[in-house]
């Protein structure tokens, strides 16, 4: 038999590269705070102004959209081991052509380029690993993938400041260099395997994986993913087009559009480019590169405690409470520069737009940013998983783009507090649908989760359903 609780060197080596990829998401996306103060600096190598700095920062968001199309197609024909190689392929030459850029557009074409990484390393990575670790470790490797995303971020808020912006690339490759190297070595999944009909090879994979000494030691784990691809046969685009059409889809991809609507305008988007900044306009009481990493280590915190309730408290209340605390703290910052603006707060109130700077990326780590993942992983029916999480990087990279934009066009050209006040108010927008329409997915498996979105009970002359195996055993023992 299997010992899964004996985590062998070759899984622990695959846990180890995808872990990497997602450090190296985490420190494109935080790229920007440090980088923008040293680009927007009069004595900076590359002359830009904010507009041209909110193109680059928003290059990143139409790198994912870009990319989504294209990797959902290739996700089941050339399998998911190349298509992680490609995303490594695309980090590095992004951080090349970042490393020698001397003007705004070679900036862009390498946050572009950096972005097709982006994109597909949210949705290829998290698929990839599920169908590769066992499922004892599955929630295990996945918190991992938090964690490493907040290394990366880490290391860009602490080394950034202290170092030069060519300096900063450099360092920012090393990452993306060791995930390249490690691609090579990564094996190919046995879900795809045995779809590509390579049954021998898929075997021997599994086996490495779980470092079985025969084949019948993984012949039921192998049994079941044969079951599993046989009741989800693949879709041709006229099945495709006829289930989009229905009306659970239809709610599918309102549900995910929205969720991820409610994440990327609660403000953390906008806020991620430039956070130095703002808080150097705030005159935080602390330094600006110090309350940007204390920032990140309480978001830190946050997701942790996150990971360990959300399966109890349940998917809607967390949520709320998120929202509510994402509305509050988008008002409190508003409210600051407003009446900074006015005259009526002088620079020793800089606290009061710290906390509010500190609450809303509680509330993004508290739910805004996990929860619509999670439950969009929960919603999406199988045959339709890569079509929807093709069209969930198409959303995300949109609004992260347009977010980013529109609070450099209000910074800019209105008031600071026109932002933050928007951002208050899509947040309360998206809870009100969200609260109505989204359903409560905790403890539901998958397949009943599809029945609540059918209208259906799920519980009526259902065979499958435990209450009906139950009362089937008692008449067969009768």
């Amino acid at each position: 038999m299997v010992d899964y609780n004996r985590h062998n060197i070759y899984s622990i080596f695959v846990i180890f590269t995808n872990a990497i990829a997602f450090t190296s998401l985490g420190g494109a996306i935080s790229w920007a705070s440090p980088s923008m103060v040293k680009l927007l600096n009069p004595n900076s190598p590359i002359s830009i102004d904010n507009s041209q700095a909110s193109w680059v920062g928003s290059f990143l968001a139409i790198g994912a959209i870009a990319a989504a199309l294209p990797y959902t197609y290739f996700f089941n024909t050339v399998g998911r081991k190349w298509l992680i190689t490609s995303i490594a392929t695309s980090y590095l030459i992004g951080w090349i052509m970042l490393l020698f850029s001397t003007t705004v557009t070679t900036l862009c074409i390498g946050r572009f380029l950096i972005g097709m990484a982006v994109g597909p390393t949210y949705g290829v990575i998290p698929t990839y690993l599920a169908e590769i670790v066992g499922k004892q470790v599955r929630g295990t490797s996945m918190v991992i993938l938090v964690i490493s995303r907040s290394v990366g971020s880490l290391v860009q808020y602490i080394v950034g400041p202290a170092v030069s912006l060519q300096a900063l690339n450099l360092i920012s490759m090393i990452f993306p260099t060791v995930f390249f190297t490690c691609t090579f070595m990564l094996p190919e999944t046995p879900y795809y395997l045995i779809g590509a009909n390579k049954e021998k090879e898929a075997e021997s994979v599994l086996m490495k994986l779980r470092g079985a000494r025969s084949s019948d030691d993984i012949k039921e784990e192998f049994m079941d993913i044969k079951k599993c691809l046989q009741e989800n046969p693949k879709m041709g685009y006229q099945d495709l087009l006829k289930e989009v059409s229905t009306l659970k889809t239809v709610k599918v991809i309102a549900i995910i559009a929205i969720s991820v609507f409610a994440h990327q305008f609660c403000g953390v988007s906008a806020i991620t480019v430039y956070m130095e900044t703002i808080y150097i306009n705030m005159k935080s009481p602390i330094a600006p590169n110090v309350a940007v990493i204390v920032t990140e280590i309480v978001a830190d915190i946050t997701v942790l405690i996150t990971l360990m309730i959300i399966d109890k408290v349940g998917r809607k209340p967390l949520l709320f409470f998120a929202s509510l605390t994402g509305i509050i703290a988008n008002v409190l910052i508003g409210l600051f520069f407003f009446l900074k603006s006015k005259g009526i707060f002088s620079d020793q109130y800089g606290w009061l737009g710290l906390f509010g700077m500190l609450l809303i990326h509680i509330g993004e780590a508290m739910g805004l940013a996990s929860v619509p993942v999670l439950v969009m992983s929960e919603v999406m029916s199988f045959s339709l998983k890569g079509w929807l999480s093709g069209f969930y990087q198409i959303v995300q990279g949109i609004y992260n783009a347009v977010s980013i934009k529109l609070f450099q066009i209000l910074n800019d050209d209105a008031a600071p507090y026109y932002a933050y006040w928007m951002y208050a108010t899509c947040i309360f927008l998206a809870l009100s649908y969200l609260m109505v329409y989204m359903p409560e997915t905790k403890q539901k498996s998958l397949r009943e989760i599809q029945h609540m979105l059918s209208n259906e009970n799920y519980e009526k002359n259902d065979e499958d359903h435990p209450l009906n195996q139950v009362t089937k055993c008692k008449k067969e023992i009768a």
